[in-house]
């Protein structure tokens, strides 16, 4: 009996000894190893082109493509966030270079203003949010950037997210964007869901599309840009201020 006692006796200690251990264990939050070691500086302020048909004139708005003619088509004109909000538009762009995995990566940074109506059945209440889409460009993908010939070129992406906040962008913030966009590099790339056109017009001007999307689940392609077209629509911006965003 009393050996079966000892035995007992034992076996609680070793579970409580056991069950410490377990407590007294690190709690480690995940994370990645992606850490941004360079960033281009924001390029703004570039002409959306779109050619109204009607008019048979080219109207220029900064950041947006409205094919709306109105009294002057020589001059840009802006508008407000809400506006642009219903069309294509592009805010800004930035590269910043990442090292993941002992790899070079770059993330092609394109913030625009997505918009919806807090009644759509009715459609009342307009209101907008600016959403930031963000893409992985291999070091190969990205150096076709900083060798542009003259012509269309196409840029194939790795992956793509999107931040900005609850209900439109997908993750919250660059932070949390950046720990999960990895998760997806390389998953589909194959089909290359994700291309960005850009087009040398000369030494002193470049042009290019919103970056098209490809529908992961019909495999249709989202955007209005079902192939590089650059006849009646495009953004516009001088060399000097796309090469900003060519970073070593």
């Amino acid at each position: 009996m009393q050996n079966k006692l000892f035995v007992f006796a034992i076996s609680i200690f070793v579970c409580f000894i056991a069950q410490q251990k377990t407590l007294a264990q690190p709690r480690v939050d995940g994370g990645t190893s992606a850490k941004v070691i360079k960033s281009s500086p924001v390029v703004a302020n570039f002409i959306g082109w779109a050619y109204d048909e009607t008019a048979e004139k080219w109207c220029g708005y900064y950041n947006t493509l409205y094919a709306k003619f109105r009294n002057n088509n020589k001059t840009p004109r802006r508008m407000v966030q809400d506006d642009m909000a219903f069309f294509d538009n592009v805010i800004s762009l930035q590269i910043k270079k990442v090292k993941y995995e002992g790899e070079s990566y770059y993330l092609l940074l394109s913030p625009s203003y997505v918009g919806r109506y807090e009644y759509p059945s009715i459609e009342e209440g307009w209101y907008s949010k600016k959403v930031t889409d963000m893409y992985i460009l291999s070091s190969e993908e990205y150096a076709k950037l900083k060798n542009l010939g003259t012509g269309i070129t196409t840029i194939y992406t790795d992956a793509h997210t999107s931040y900005g906040g609850f209900p439109i962008g997908y993750y919250d913030d660059f932070s949390t964007a950046l720990l999960n966009i990895f998760k997806e590099k390389g998953k589909n790339s194959q089909y290359h869901y994700y291309k960005f056109y850009v087009k040398k017009e000369n030494e002193r001007t470049y042009r290019f599309q919103k970056i098209t999307h490809l529908d992961l689940d019909t495999g249709e392609k989202s955007s209005y840009y079902k192939r590089p077209n650059f006849n009646d629509r495009y953004f516009e911006i001088s060399s000097n201020l796309f090469k900003q965003l060519l970073i070593d």
